[in-house]
């Protein structure tokens, strides 16, 4: 770059220029800044659009697992409310098999409660399986009316009472093989369990007889 002094009054001037003359290292690399600082933003942004993405990913995967071990929870919780009316026909017929009863009105506490798990099957099982609970539950339900007239009976009918459980057990382990589709799989797989090698064997320590000779 040059300039030329120039002035009317001082026409000696015209024959002067001054010229600008870069020296050192920043001088030569200043023209380049603007290029540099392009290339360094580009990378900065294409630094932090990768590194988004990684978390996006990870958040992605963390929600996925928190998704899955809420439906593996969900599951579980719901079994185990199937279990409890699965696991309830048993119990009263137990009580109806065994039990005392003293009057008729402990008998009829006994199969209320039976009439209020038999009502949730219809919401917790799909129409075809609820047929099953509905047959276990019509055998319980004339084993009760058995044990109403039982109270006024002068002698128990053994053989009446040895149908009523033969029905029950036919009808309880139908319903047992269906029920058993409702098993969460994470309950009926088996376990990882790592293999660790077995040491060597350690060699046997001599006695005090075998030290002496």
């Amino acid at each position: 770059m040059t300039w030329q002094l120039f002035s009317p009054d001082l026409p000696f001037l015209q024959e002067m220029t001054i010229k600008q003359v870069h020296h050192g290292f920043w001088d030569n690399v200043q023209p380049y800044l603007p290029l540099a600082a392009a290339i360094i933003t580009g990378s900065l942004s294409t630094i932090g659009i990768v590194v988004t993405c990684n978390l996006a990913n990870k958040a992605r995967q963390i929600a996925e697992e928190q998704k899955k071990i809420a439906g593996t929870k969900l599951n579980i919780d719901i079994f185990d409310k199937r279990f409890d009316l699965f696991n309830s026909y048993s119990i009263y017929f137990g009580k109806f098999l065994t039990k005392n009863y003293e009057n008729q009105g402990e008998c009829w506490e006994d199969f209320s409660n039976i009439n209020n798990d038999h009502e949730k099957t219809a919401f917790l099982f799909n129409g075809e399986d609820a047929e099953y609970f509905d047959a276990v539950y019509e055998v319980l339900s004339e084993y009760h009316e058995y044990r109403l007239g039982f109270l006024q009976a002068s002698s128990v009918n053994e053989g009446k009472a040895k149908k009523f459980l033969n029905d029950f057990n036919e009808k309880y382990y139908e319903l047992y093989v269906r029920f058993c589709k409702y098993v969460p799989d994470i309950m009926v797989s088996r376990p990882s369990v790592p293999t660790i090698s077995p040491g060597s064997r350690p060699e046997p320590q001599p006695t005090a007889q075998e030290q002496a000779q």
